[in-house]
């Protein structure tokens, strides 16, 4: 069964800041902390695509994505392969005003694995939860300096 989750927030930050801080996916491994690598394994027009491991509680995988970038606007992240049998994701960046970003994280994903569904699809959404957090802060400790 395909699980689906999102979380808006409203940050206090440009557009086009918010976008780069999202789409420097390589840069995660410093502020996300569940993320332990992330290496680039092909680079086309304006698609990447990403080899990622991560290491959330006792959840140890790898998993490829393709992400696609959309400047500013929307980036969307499908699955290649992985402990998943399906994994959609995307980023909207709306603007509000000149410094403020409504920010929409969706994911959609069902593991391969019945039972590493059952076990694991409430601790993949907890961190899901977080996950615009981590990007907020990373945005102040880049802001502030």
């Amino acid at each position: 069964m395909r699980t689906k989750h999102t979380e808006v927030k409203i940050l206090p930050f440009e557009r086009s800041f918010i976008y780069d801080i999202v789409a420097d996916v390589e840069s995660y491994p410093k502020f996300i902390p569940w993320i332990g690598r992330v290496r680039v394994l092909d680079s086309y027009d304006n698609t990447v695509e990403f080899e990622m491991n991560v290491d959330f509680k006792v959840v140890k995988e790898k998993f490829t994505t393709r992400d696609t970038f959309w400047q500013d606007e929307f980036i969307e992240i499908e699955l290649i392969s992985g402990p998943f049998s399906y994994l959609y994701n995307t980023w909207k960046f709306e603007v509000v005003d000149n410094y403020t970003t409504k920010v929409t994280f969706f994911i959609e994903f069902e593991f391969k694995s019945k039972l590493l569904g059952a076990m694991f699809s409430n601790v993949f959404i907890q961190a899901q939860k977080k996950i615009i957090d981590a990007f907020d802060k990373r945005a102040e400790e880049l802001y502030r300096h």
